[in-house]
């Protein structure tokens, strides 16, 4: 039987830090064809990338190594919606600061959100790659990983080939 995962499913701070390295062509190696994203995450790489980082190219890099992203159905995005308010609320512990954040057009959790709930309705085999600790706890039975743990996990394997 194959235990490994069909997808891995990334966040875009894990993409930010392959890019920042000059690493996607070692992500792509690692992902070896299983590598993807979902739209949100996209769109994060698109917008955040060039302002925060000064990667204008994220998004396209990206793409390259992770193919076109996955959107979610109609009916996800009422379960994308509601989980991205519970982690809001559970990282403001106010209701009113989440209900604020969401109202200010703060996209905070949404890239977290399509992705647990993407995984977790289409019941993917699937390995969450996010460096968001506080968005594991909402993952419920889907594994997730961090960057690190992505890079020693493939240096494992390639150790265990040359035994």
């Amino acid at each position: 039987m194959d235990l490994k995962p069909l997808f891995f499913f990334h966040d875009t701070n894990v993409l930010i830090n392959f890019s920042l390295c000059n690493e996607m062509d070692c992500l792509k190696e690692i992902l070896q064809g299983r590598g993807t994203w979902t739209a949100t995450i996209r769109r994060e790489c698109d917008g955040r990338g060039p302002s925060n980082y000064g990667l204008s190219d994220l998004g396209y890099a990206a793409e390259l190594v992770l193919g076109e992203p996955v959107f979610p159905s109609d009916d996800e995005h009422v379960q994308i919606r509601r989980l991205r308010w519970e982690m809001a609320f559970a990282e403001a512990l106010d209701v009113d600061l989440a209900e604020q954040n969401m109202k200010n057009g703060d996209d905070k959790h949404l890239g977290e959100a399509e992705t647990i709930t993407i995984i977790q309705r289409r019941m993917l085999k699937a390995i969450f790659v996010t460096d968001d600790f506080k968005a594991r706890p909402f993952a419920e039975g889907i594994k997730c990983i961090d960057t690190w743990s992505l890079v020693i996990g493939e240096c494992r394997s390639e150790t265990r080939n040359f035994e």
